[in-house]
């Protein structure tokens, strides 16, 4: 996921939004963030390179793709299309032409903004629905 010098500061945003996401958001962001989280994860913990990290990519892309499907979210629309931006570039590294890293890193800084932004928007609209729902 994130590759960058500042990979703590990532590390730790990434884990604020997901706790955000758990806290505030309905099922798709809950879900969303729970790929991201495990995502981050399991990269930091394989460490296995390039061929590591794009099989993790391509799976939170299904995921993201999966969530798209069956929800009427757009926030998944833009996750996809951000993830699939960094799948090509993975591929890229993998099949040999470097892509610059720090677009690869735009493009993770993108998913998890538009979670945070859906999680937002998701808590917005259920505190305008009335007392009936749960914060």
């Amino acid at each position: 996921m994130i590759d960058s010098t500042l990979s703590p500061a990532g590390f730790a945003a990434t884990a604020l939004v997901a706790i955000l996401a758990f806290l505030k958001g309905d099922e798709p962001e809950r879900i969303g963030a729970g790929a991201c989280l495990l995502a981050l994860f399991t990269t930091l913990l394989l460490r296995g390179g390039p061929p590591a990290q794009l099989v993790m990519d391509l799976i939170l892309l299904a995921i993201f793709a999966g969530l798209a499907w069956k929800s009427r979210r757009t926030w998944l629309l833009w996750a996809c299309g951000l993830q699939a931006v960094i799948v090509m570039g993975r591929t890229f590294t993998v099949l040999g032409p470097q892509p610059p890293q720090d677009a690869l890193n735009l493009a993770v800084w993108g998913v998890v903004l538009t979670l945070v932004v859906a999680t937002v928007l998701a808590w917005r609209d259920r505190r305008a629905a009335g007392p009936g729902r749960s914060d």
